[in-house]
């Protein structure tokens, strides 16, 4: 159950006596691919919905950018969700976020800093013009210049998905959990995607998963 804290949510639901993470989140954000990571791998955590429409005031006092997703650890307050799921992977190894040797634990944050400052960026475009310019009548060129690269960088995901089951081989791992908030994001703006049948394949094997059918149902997502 959720109950409203100044400009937040909090959960009054939490598990057990074991040490606990606080997750900040906001079911419309980039906040999913954590909160999925989170369930998969059973890590105790207690979650706090943001209220990015009201006042954050209060947030901002844990985040002072009053941004999500946010994880607060014992070692402090995290923010970012590639610097998020790395702490994660490493702190948890026996969850398999992320390859453990040197190489594989790179590539997977490539991608993940590839989703969060190009991808996400694209799909920001269409949504939030008025965060590139200033001008309300350059509006319309910041979404239609978004459009066409949010999808040529869903055709590139297609293409990586074509030669395996998920984004680093045959396991999903932390980049298939943030890519999911994309997948999302594709649901809710309405994007067709039947023109890339292996993230279609990849995003039903991914939505047999029950922590994701889980999280999905916690932000009332429309996939």
């Amino acid at each position: 159950m959720l109950c409203e804290l100044g400009g937040f949510f909090t959960s009054t639901d939490k598990p057990g006596a074991m040490e606990m993470l606080t997750f900040y989140y906001n079911p419309l954000t980039c906040s999913l691919g954590v909160q999925i990571a989170l369930l998969e791998t059973g890590i105790p955590h207690d979650r706090v919905m943001v209220n990015l429409m009201g006042d954050r005031s209060g947030y901002q006092k844990i985040n002072p950018s009053g941004t999500v997703p946010a994880l607060d650890t014992e070692a402090g307050v995290l923010t970012e969700s590639t610097a998020i799921l790395a702490w994660l992977a490493l702190t948890y190894p026996q969850a398999r976020l992320l390859p453990e040797e040197a190489y594989g634990f790179a590539h997977g944050l490539s991608l993940l800093a590839w989703l969060s400052s190009t991808v996400h960026i694209a799909r920001r475009q269409t949504k939030f013009p008025a965060r590139f310019t200033t001008d309300a009548a350059g509006y319309v060129n910041v979404q239609q210049a978004g459009a066409p690269q949010f999808m040529s960088h869903l055709q590139r995901i297609d293409q990586m998905l074509a030669r395996q089951r998920f984004m680093m081989g045959d396991l999903p791992n932390a980049c298939d959990y943030q890519l999911m908030a994309y997948a999302n994001w594709c649901a809710i703006d309405g994007i067709p995607t039947g023109s890339l049948p292996n993230f279609e394949l990849w995003r039903q094997r991914m939505l047999e998963r029950p922590a994701i059918q889980q999280a999905l149902l916690t932000i009332d997502s429309p996939l």
